[in-house]
């Protein structure tokens, strides 16, 4: 479908008009920047810059060309985006779940959506960098070493394409520098950035955050707030200020350092799971910042909206979208998803419908994506519809039982499975015996290399024992050095599964899925588990589970494996031996 397009004159002719709009409007916003910090009490000895306030929106480098007015909200979509390629190659396809179902049956659907960009026309970002200076971060060497952390993320910024702000934050928050291009102008308001003192403030940071980036992000460039922090805030406003943030467009990362961070509340305010990263200690954070960094620098399109406009008798099942439920358009079928940028890897929205009429049937009238394109211009990709027979099942009688066990439909991909296993102190002796050796049966039943799997172990902690591996010699060598530790933290564990299996340099085409064994029960942060099961779900990982003896918590293992036929019961070590071989067997079946 072409869309009616007016007439508009050549890139090269508009650029030099709308770079002086930007600059005039960049300068009127400097003056007025001049008298708004004038009244805010900053820590003794801070400047801004090279003489005074000199860097206060210092904007973009020199020879950088702003192409929007700093302060213009996020674009939405446009009524004429234009069909085809520009700069970037954007692809996609529709697929369904099976292409034959029973009238009145649901069908699964799923929209992927990959680009590929020149680096000079990849997207622009434009990050805050929120760091907690309250009174907690004198310990440890925590500040200074955020400080490095923050350091090593700036010098690994691409400023020709990026721009980031600096925003330290306690019991309330202020802009140390304001976004800019000028690498010497961070550093310097870094330096400077004052000691730590006061409380912890989440919400006041993220709402300071969210305004600034409303008044000075770049039209074009994705809004990122990256908030560090090592305690706890009120529950309740931090939501409503994230949730404020995200409406807004802006894509918050966050990341907890130590023990008292409270990392169930600050996965919950992460735009995704994935954006949130716990630093066990300060000399974690330095890694985890050039990880962030790695992921913006591989922005490629950004301002993205998913739109399926689902055909006539076709109806959106409520609670099936993953890793969200799609927006629903008001007096429309139209289902909407919002992505605010897309990265090298693919992204994948999925959902159920029913089908409502028989025959060869498309579920989708049209479906496509809406972008902004490296050039600064809207775009628009087109999904080619696919087609499922609908068949009206006939009814029939048994008057015998029919016995099945274990029906499997070979899977269309092999597996990459991850071993999560419970090393907790009451795993010590014959329990974690039992499980070492069922659990190697299993890799002996695996089919190797084409399968591959991991193994990780779980206690207060979490690690991965052997990364995603074809070796059965080095799966079998990881699971003989297994060891039990103190505490019981289930959530660790599933989340590292996930992270194992989503290891980027590892991760193949396989289909990802987590056997996770426990036999005892998590007494602290409960609500972290409903946050990694999410997280797992969010990917599409097939999760399987097993309760190991009477202490185990069969309730929690429940939810995590997502449905009864996966969650497993092993009441001694025979009975896990049996369990292990046949989820060998499922793990290659749909």
């Amino acid at each position: 479908m072409t869309m009616p397009v007016p007439a508009r004159r050549p890139l090269a002719a508009r650029r030099p008009i709308r770079a002086f709009v930007a600059l005039l409007t960049l300068g009127l916003g400097l003056a007025s920047s001049g008298l708004a910090f004038a009244g805010i009490a900053q820590p003794p000895g801070r400047s801004f810059g090279p003489g005074g306030d000199a860097a206060v929106g210092a904007g973009p480098a020199q020879g950088a060309t702003p192409s929007a007015t700093p302060g213009d909200p996020t674009p939405t979509v446009t009524p004429t985006p234009l069909d085809g390629q520009g700069l970037c190659q954007v692809s996609g396809e529709q697929l369904p779940g099976t292409d034959r179902i029973a009238l009145g049956g649901y069908l699964g659907l799923s929209l992927t959506l990959r680009a590929s960009c020149p680096q000079e026309a990849r997207g622009r970002a434009d990050i805050l960098l929120v760091v907690d200076h309250s009174n907690s971060m004198k310990d440890d060497g925590k500040l200074d070493a955020a400080r490095e952390a923050v350091r090593q993320f700036i010098d690994k910024v691409d400023f020709e394409r990026h721009r980031v702000g600096l925003m330290p934050f306690n019991d309330g928050a202020y802009v140390a520098q304001p976004l800019t291009a000028n690498r010497d102008y961070l550093l310097l308001a870094l330096a400077n950035s004052g000691a730590a003192q006061g409380g912890t403030n989440i919400a006041a940071a993220i709402a300071k955050a969210d305004a600034e980036l409303g008044a000075a992000g770049r039209r074009e460039a994705v809004h990122i707030i990256v908030l560090m922090t090592d305690g706890k805030s009120n529950a309740a406003p931090m939501r409503e200020a994230a949730r404020l943030a995200r409406e807004n467009g802006r894509v918050l990362f966050t990341i907890g350092l130590g023990s008292d961070a409270e990392e169930g509340e600050l996965r919950a305010i992460a735009d995704t799971p994935d954006h949130y990263y716990f630093a066990p200690g300060p000399d974690a954070l330095a890694e985890i910042y050039l990880r962030i960094a790695d992921m913006i620098r591989a922005v490629t399109i950004t301002d993205i909206v998913l739109v399926d406009r689902l055909a006539q008798a076709v109806e959106f099942a409520p609670g099936t979208g993953r890793p969200r439920e799609p927006e629903r358009v008001e007096g429309s079928d139209d289902l909407r998803w919002r992505i605010p940028y897309l990265a090298d890897a693919d992204r994948t929205v999925a959902y159920e419908v029913r089908v409502g009429r028989a025959g060869r049937v498309q579920p989708s009238e049209l479906a496509w994506a809406d972008y902004i394109d490296g050039d600064g211009t809207r775009r628009r990709f087109t999904f080619a519809p696919p087609e499922v027979e609908v068949y009206i099942p006939e009814r029939y009688y048994a008057h015998l039982p029919v016995l099945y066990d274990r029906l499997c439909i070979p899977a269309r991909r092999w597996s990459d499975v991850a071993l999560v296993i419970d090393a907790s102190s009451s795993m010590t002796g014959g329990k974690l015996d039992s499980a070492i050796a069922a659990a190697s049966t299993f890799v002996d039943r695996l089919n190797l290399p084409s399968d591959r799997a991991a193994v990780i172990a779980y206690d207060a902690e979490a690690r991965v024992v052997q990364p995603l591996t074809g070796s059965r010699g080095a799966l079998r060598a990881a699971l003989a050095g297994l060891s039990t530790g103190q505490g019981t933290r289930i959530d660790r564990g599933l989340d590292m599964g996930v992270s194992a299996l989503l290891d980027p340099v590892l991760r193949g085409n396989n289909r990802p899925v987590i056997i996770l064994l426990s036999d005892g029960r998590q007494t602290e942060a409960a609500g972290a588990i409903e946050a990694a099961i999410e997280r797992a779900a969010s990917w599409d990982i097939l999760r399987y589970t097993i309760a190991f003896g009477a202490d185990a918590d069969r309730g929690t293992l429940l939810s995590v494996a997502g449905h009864p036929t996966r969650a497993y019961y092993a009441a001694d070590a025979t009975a896990l031996d049996e369990i292990y071989r046949s989820l060998a067997t499922l793990v290659g079946c749909k």
